[in-house]
């Protein structure tokens, strides 16, 4: 692999200058025995390739680090000197950007001792990543970035001595709870006197206990009402007075906002002095010794209540908000779990289940789902399972799987997202493993409200349908008669849009229906299958528009000049159904397949290749850790395979598992050509020769298998296969 070891290098009187301003212009605030030291990643002493400083308007400072051209190489380093006040342990935070798996990558050296920094799964937006603990001396200290993942970047850089500080960066954190995990990613509990951590022998976790007084506060530190923001929290009382305090615009204890939640009353008050002002108030069934789901938004001048996924209320802020938020207790004492406080945005969430950690699912109460992707693994329990059994596994495909209690005669729900989503397209790839049925649900409120899109068979026969839940009894908004095939995935979507509901397959419109019953709530997978119902590629769109999905299905993809080779999709056989997608380019007239690549993607053409043909494909956005394999059978007396390996920076042709020949250079990879000719392979990229290799002992046909595969995983876009028979 070619690195690029230039440096960038200043003028020693503009090193010398620089370095004595950022010294004294280096944020350093002291608090009490804790130090915050606050760094542009670009300030750095210097950098070298393939690490380089680059604009962006997104950044903090306006310029970034970025890591280009060169991956899993350490050979790109920014030096830093840091000034420092007091010893001690310093821990590193870094604001970072991650474009996929294959870009989460750092690595920080200090006192000659190299630590791995990333590996988050926080793709497509700025976020704060923690990284090592390193013990800084008084005075000078070396701290080095140094490069590992291409198109791996970073904005700022903090070191601090407060182990519980997360830095705080607007409508791209969230600050959460969670009282089995370590100290990071928590907001900061003021006023904590009484309040305590217990394991809930109920719920089998740990979780924040109140204190038994009238109107115990603990505030969130960091908050700040006055910009809009979602408050969750799950909570339980202990006693049947419990009341439930969430605290919102609090300026000091005399005056203040909060809302007041008991087993038959939630009263919205204004605590001013010495005196409650009743603003609103709603009678009903609440909170008991259960755990709820409780979640606020305030969303311009409104203010928003759910419990349970129902809406409470939805009223006008009045005033402006500017105070901390918190949570409280009066007449008894509470448990509290999962207290989450967060900047809301418009995400484009996306998970296939392909990691190496686990996830779990819980049925004791509604957990809370901000990021329900990134945080779904052990410990971080966003998906709440409604009912049936659900797991993850790993036998042949990696996906999630569920199935129908036939003891209770009740379909699987599995349930995930926020309450407040709307608008939104939920897309998964879905199939089952008897002719029962699958779906998938939107704007979820309760078991008993919300929508479904199904697809399943009954005594009447094969049936799609959208469905309103209300109350727990079904409607039908919209329904035809279409055979599903067993153990045969399908892309499954449900788009919500005001009071359009719009249901498709394999990304075809197949059933609409206007219905305003629900605007918001959460997706979810739905099986009432008894054997297995799987789920995989999730992808969740929330957004003000959207724009329609069109189908290109039929549209000519594979093209070719000797008459017997594929002309389209159908001719090609992928290793498993859904594998693969085909869209289209806006405005053009060229088609791409998009795969995220994990497992491999195989093709196999069904018409042999003559003894002298030309194979070219166009693509664009191939991991380095996926190579392109191609894969040629001979079809004489005796079959011989021989196997082409394309990686970033080698060519290896094997030859029945065996080495024959290899190349070590580094390759772009968007567009290959391989092509046999007087008994001669030849392989080109980027329409320069690269690999040649003589043999004799065959002459054709050929069946051939082109693949995608490796560790990694990404997007991978294939735009154009073109095979000439004759050359």
């Amino acid at each position: 692999m070619r690195l690029n070891n230039r440096l960038q290098k200043t003028g020693a009187i503009a090193l010398i200058l620089s370095a004595i301003l950022f010294i004294l212009l280096s944020s350093v605030k002291d608090i009490g025995s804790e130090e915050y030291i606050w760094i542009e990643a670009e300030n750095a002493d210097y950098v070298t390739a393939p690490l380089y400083i680059e604009r962006d308007e997104d950044a903090s400072g306006g310029k970034i680090v970025v890591c280009k051209g060169v991956h899993a190489s350490n050979s790109g380093v920014a030096q830093y000197k840091i000034s420092v006040k007091k010893e001690g342990k310093y821990y590193f935070w870094g604001k970072c950007y991650w474009k996929d798996a294959c870009s989460n990558w750092f690595r920080i050296q200090y006192n000659n001792t190299r630590y791995y920094y990333g590996d988050d799964p926080v793709y497509g937006k700025w976020h704060w990543v923690k990284g090592p603990a390193m013990p800084f001396k008084q005075g000078i200290n070396e701290v080095f970035l140094l490069s590992n993942d291409e198109d791996a970047k970073m904005d700022e850089i903090l070191l601090t001595m407060d182990p519980e500080y997360v830095p705080f960066d607007r409508l791209r954190e969230v600050y959460f709870l969670d009282f089995e995990d370590s100290p990071v990613n928590k907001l900061q509990i003021k006023n904590p006197d009484g309040w305590r951590i217990i394991n809930d022998s109920t719920s089998s976790a740990c979780v924040l206990v109140s204190p038994k007084g009238n109107r115990e506060i603990a505030l969130l530190d960091k908050t700040d009402c006055k910009d809009d923001f979602i408050f969750q929290v799950t909570a339980k009382a202990t006693e049947r007075q419990t009341k439930l305090l969430i605290i919102i615009d609090y300026v000091n204890e005399k005056n203040y906002r909060f809302i007041s939640i008991d087993r038959t009353n939630v009263r919205y008050c204004r605590f001013n002095s010495d005196h409650d002002d009743l603003i609103f108030e709603k009678k009903g069934d609440f909170l008991n010794n259960a755990f709820k789901s409780i979640a606020l938004a305030k969303t311009g001048e409104y203010l928003k209540l759910k419990i349970e996924g129902k809406t409470v209320f939805n009223l006008t802020s009045g005033t402006e908000m500017k105070g901390k938020t918190g949570i409280g207790v009066s007449e008894g004492s509470i448990l509290l779990d999962n207290i989450a406080y967060y900047f809301p945005a418009s995400p484009v969430q996306e998970e296939s289940f392909h990691d190496l950690v686990d996830y779990q699912f819980h049925k004791d109460r509604p957990e809370k789902a901000i990021k329900p992707f990134e945080n779904m693994k052990a410990g971080h329990n966003d998906w709440w399972a409604m009912s049936g059994n659900w797991k993850r596994t790993r036998e042949y495909t990696e996906d999630i799987r569920g199935f129908a209690d036939d003891g209770i005669k009740k379909p699987a729900i599995l349930i995930f997202g926020n309450d407040f989503w709307k608008d939104y397209t939920f897309n998964v790839a879905a199939k089952v493993e008897d002719d029962s049925g699958f779906g998938i649900c939107t704007c979820f409120q309760d078991s008993l409200n919300y929508y479904l899109f199904r697809w399943f068979h009954d005594g009447d026969g094969y049936k799609r349908q959208l469905i309103k839940t209300e109350d727990g009894n079904e409607k039908v908004l919209a329904s035809d008669n279409e055979t599903f095939v067993t153990g045969a995935w399908y892309d499954l979507g449900l788009k919500i849009y005001g009071d359009k509901l719009t249901a498709t397959v394999n990304n075809e419109s197949v059933l609409t229906a206007t219905d305003h019953t629900f605007k918001e709530g959460r997706p979810g997978f739905w099986t009432n299958s008894s054997r297995n119902a799987h789920f995989d590629d999730v992808k969740i769109n929330v957004s003000d528009s959207i724009p329609e999905i069109k189908n290109y299905r039929n549209y000519t993809f594979y093209t070719g000049n000797g008459g017997s080779f594929a002309r389209s999709l159908c001719d090609w056989t992928p290793d498993s159904q859904k594998n693969l997608y085909l869209h289209a380019h806006n405005g053009t007239q060229s088609g791409y397949i998009l795969k995220k690549v994990l497992e491999d993607v195989i093709f196999n053409n069904i018409n042999a290749l003559p003894g002298t043909f030309k194979m070219e494909v166009n693509t664009s956005r191939v991991p380095q850790d996926i190579d392109a394999v191609f894969e040629f059978a001979s079809r004489g007396e005796t079959t011989n395979v021989y196997k082409f390996i394309i990686s970033g920076d080698e060519i290896i042709l094997l030859k029945n598992g065996n080495v024959l020949s290899s190349n070590a250079l580094e390759y772009d990879r968007k567009k290959i050509a391989i092509y046999r000719l007087n008994n001669e392979w030849t392989v080109e990229c980027d329409a320069k020769k690269a690999f040649e290799y003589k043999d004799k002992t065959e002459t054709g046909p050929w069946n051939m298998t082109l693949s995608y595969s490796g560790i990694g995983k990404g997007q991978l876009f294939l735009y154009r296969i073109t095979v000439e028979n004759h050359l």
